[in-house]
């Protein structure tokens, strides 16, 4: 017992040992926590809104840490950064204390806000500011402004320039302005162009405006009861929209920062770009915030008609007037420059006119060489363009008259403009009365413009069928494949009989008795006859001397029923009376084809046929997608020539000339300005018929403009088209069954090595082709502006790369996971996109 009382004393000893000195902790007294001291905060930023920052500085005693900025936010409030300084540092030597700090923060709405408390530590103290209340303002409309954008015309054509009077009135004191935002909707429009003309009024009236991100000169006109205020500013503004359609410009804001303490001048130097407008207002300064809005706009941009004389079109519009002088206009030599000077007269601004290049003027060609591009020069009444050209000929007694189109918005037409025809007299130079254009370098080479799409072709009946074979051997090859040898096997037996009909007489004229048989009507003393005919040729003896001997004994032979026998007797008796006696009996031909059948072992006849006819649909589209077309080439509307490639990509499906009707589709949508579709549609084409140019040239005219630019790696098998593999492989199996017949027919050496030959090259046309059809990847192409692509099958994922993926990008497709499609580029490169948009080509 002794022994166990130890045992245990052994274990509860270091217990205790490890207790006593937690029971001592418990007694010692707690360490006092440092108290914390509120700070005020003081607000540095004079007038508070929402939308802008705003600032506070709190000064310590000690020197404080960089606090760690957790979220510090409340319903009215939100800090967003913080920054402390020592206060020790030169720069703040006036400063209340040792350390700084600097709170940046924004409130969340106008009226009354609350400014979050923020805890701040040092080595020995421990800060929290204290509660702050402060108001923030509103931006408020005002009265006292006003502004109006009113448009010359609503109706107008697409690249006609259209003018916008800005008016703005403003009865605030002059000086107390500053800060002005003026952004007009238009600015930032990709299909709209802006030009502002230059102010020709006198410098007092002229004043520096900035608007839309530029610096304009507009026109200041005092109001004489009120001279301090700002008065009316005028800026006319010309607006050029580049696509058809119903477009409306939204409300235009102006914004305007009105000073409690107004400046001593409202524009302080003489440049005009240095007045309180451009000047940005300061977070000590105390003002209110002004707007006004003008009113929206609908501006109906009818589309320009097309006609001959649109390709010649300047882009300048009625009404305008052009001149034509040269300088020097007499003493003139060949070879000597001359300098055409054109003025243009017109209500467009300058920025919007441009003439064509003289280079497009045929009456200038192989007279005169035209040197450089236009000097553009502006007038207040004009432009001016000038141009140099040199003079090749003696023979050249005047400029000749140039013409230039324009469009008359009046009439809806296109009308050319003709400058007056200026005499010259040329001399020689050095007796040189011609100078060639060769010796000048001034040549041109011919080359494609890869730019524009070809026009559509017209539906035609050998192409359809064409087409319509292509598209059977691209879908349907492995059957085709398997069909072609079971007609030669079952051509064969044919063959056979047509090489035992020429090396045999005999089975030449059975075959034609039996031939004869088959076609004589039934119960007929022909169908008597030919049967005997046939009969005859079958034991080799002439059927004019065919009796009743030779047909027992021709049956007997045959081993023929005793039926058949009796009914064949029976009908040459009857025919026996009616020749040699003056009995008359008409024997019954009924059963003689029953008979014949019986009497010998006919072949069955195998025939198998092919016919390729075409699908017709219910409803013949090819119609309707013209007109379509033919609709949206005169109106240039994007929806119809839209509903035009729905149209053709349906003939397409519905094979009407599948080829040509994709091939049109991709002109259809490449007008309609989807690219990525226009660019599966010429896929498509290039499938059928990949040896077209025209389809070819418009596929690399689509792809270059694509935005996203990605190297093609392809070798020069996956070059090779598909569908050439297909149509030479089965090209080459017809080439050999039929050798393979026509060796069977008449068999010699020449017809066995050419099969051979045939043969070798079939086996590896079809080894090439299995192989192409393994590795073939189903292919498609982006059809949205946009695609952010991922790193997976979702929008969880991170993108798979930087930029974006554009319109017409073109991929192969690896696999398709639920609505996503896992791709590749051409540049072997992977990415993940959702699957409606793009489309996959078939």
């Amino acid at each position: 017992m002794k022994h166990l009382i130890a045992i245990a004393l052994s274990f509860l000893t270091p217990a205790l040992t490890q207790v006593a000195p937690a029971q001592d902790e418990v007694n010692t007294p707690p360490t006092q926590q440092p108290s914390v001291t509120l700070v005020k905060p003081e607000i540095t930023t004079r007038s508070i809104f929402p939308d802008k920052l705003a600032y506070a500085r709190v000064y310590f005693d000690t020197i404080v840490a960089q606090p760690y900025l957790s979220p510090i936010e409340n319903d009215t409030c939100k800090i967003l950064s913080i920054e402390t300084y020592q206060t020790e540092d030169k720069q703040h030597a006036n400063a209340k204390g040792k350390s700084l700090a600097i709170i940046q923060f924004q409130v969340k709405k106008s009226g009354i806000a609350s400014l979050p408390q923020i805890p701040f530590e040092s080595e020995t103290k421990k800060y929290k500011t204290q509660p702050l209340q402060l108001i923030a303002s509103e931006i408020t409309r005002s009265n006292a402004i006003t502004l109006t954008i009113t448009p010359t015309k609503t109706k107008i054509y697409q690249g006609e320039p259209v003018r916008f009077d800005l008016t703005w009135d403003c009865s605030i004191h002059a000086n107390a302005l500053q800060n002005l935002r003026l952004n007009p909707s238009f600015f930032s429009n990709q299909n709209i162009e802006v030009a502002i003309p230059r102010n020709t009024q006198p410098n007092d009236n002229q004043v520096g405006l900035p608007i839309g991100g530029r610096r304009a000169i507009a026109t200041r006109t005092i109001n004489p009861d009120n001279p301090k205020s700002l008065g009316k500013i005028t800026l006319p503004i010309y607006l050029r929209f580049n696509k058809p359609g119903t477009i409306q410009l939204p409300p235009t804001k102006l914004e305007i920062s009105k000073l409690l303490n107004p400046k001593d001048n409202f524009a302080q130097f003489v440049a005009h770009f240095n007045n309180s407008l451009f000047i940005p207002t300061e977070k000590d300064q105390t003002y209110t915030r002004l707007y006004t809005t003008s009113k929206p706009h609908t501006i109906e941009v009818l589309p320009l008609p097309l006609s001959p004389l649109s390709q010649d079109f300047t882009g300048i519009f009625t009404p305008a007037h052009i001149n034509i002088q040269i300088n020097p206009s007499n003493n003139l030599q060949i070879g000597q420059l001359l300098e055409l000077d054109f003025t243009l007269k017109s209500n467009t601004p300058s920025p919007f006119l441009e003439l064509q290049n003289l280079n497009e003027q045929p009456k200038l060609d192989e007279r005169f060489l035209i040197t450089g591009d236009y000097a553009k020069t502006w007038h207040p009444e004009s432009t001016n363009f000038k141009q140099r050209i040199r003079i090749l000929s003696t023979t050249i007694q005047s400029i000749p008259p140039l013409n230039f189109t324009i469009f008359n918005t009046n009439t809806a037409k296109y009308q050319i403009i003709t400058t007056p025809r200026i005499p010259l007299t040329v001399k020689p130079h050095q007796n040189q009365t011609i100078i060639p254009l060769k010796n000048l370098n001034a040549t041109q080479t011919l080359t494609s413009n890869p730019q524009g799409i070809w026009y559509n072709y017209p539906k035609k009946s050998m192409t359809n069928y064409l087409q319509q074979l292509l598209h059977t051997i691209n879908l349907h090859f492995w059957l085709l494949l398997a069909i072609i040898p079971i007609i030669t096997a079952l051509l064969t037996p044919l063959i056979r009989k047509s090489r035992k009909r020429a090396l045999n007489p005999t089975y030449k004229i059975q075959e034609q008795a039996h031939k004869a048989f088959r076609k004589a009507p039934e119960n007929t003393p022909q169908k008597w006859n030919t049967l005997l005919a046939w009969l005859a040729s079958h034991f080799q003896t002439n059927d004019k001397a065919w009796t009743f001997s030779d047909t027992t004994k021709a049956l007997k032979n045959i081993n023929a029923t005793q039926q058949d026998l009796n009914t064949l007797a029976k009908i040459h008796q009857q025919q026996d009376l009616s020749t040699y006696t003056e009995k008359s009996q008409t024997p019954d031909y009924t059963n003689l084809t029953e008979i014949a059948k019986r009497l010998a072992k006919l072949l069955p006849l195998i025939t198998f046929i092919l016919t390729l006819s075409s699908q017709s649909a219910k409803a013949s589209e090819w119609p309707d997608a013209q007109t379509s077309f033919q609709q949206a080439q005169a109106t240039n509307n994007p929806q119809l020539y839209s509903q035009a490639a729905l149209l053709y990509q349906t003939a397409a499906i519905n094979q009407q000339q599948p080829a040509t009707a994709w091939y049109n589709s991709g002109n259809a949508w490449f007008q309609a300005g989807e690219l990525g579709r226009s660019i599966a549609a010429y896929r498509q084409a290039q499938q059928l018929t990949p040896w077209n140019k025209n389809t070819l040239e418009n596929l690399t005219s689509a792809r270059a403009l694509v935005a996203t630019e990605v190297p093609l790696k392809q070798t020069t098998w996956e070059k090779i088209p598909l569908i050439i593999l297909k149509t030479t492989t089965l090209t080459s199996l017809i080439i050999l069954c039929t050798l393979t017949l026509i060796f069977i027919r008449y068999k010699n050496k020449t017809l066995h090595k050419a099969t051979i030959t045939t043969a070798i090259i079939f086996i590896t046309l079809i080894a090439g082709t299995s192989i192409k059809l393994t590795q073939q990847k189903t292919s498609g192409v982006i059809i949205t502006n946009k695609v952010n692509s991922k790193k997976g099958p979702s929008y969880a994922y991170a993108n798979a790369f930087d930029n974006s993926l554009k319109d017409g990008l073109e991929f192969h497709l690896i696999e398709t996971r639920d609505q996503w499609l896992h791709i590749q580029l051409p540049d072997k490169r992977q990415a993940w996109i959702p699957s409606s948009q793009a489309t996959l080509i078939h």
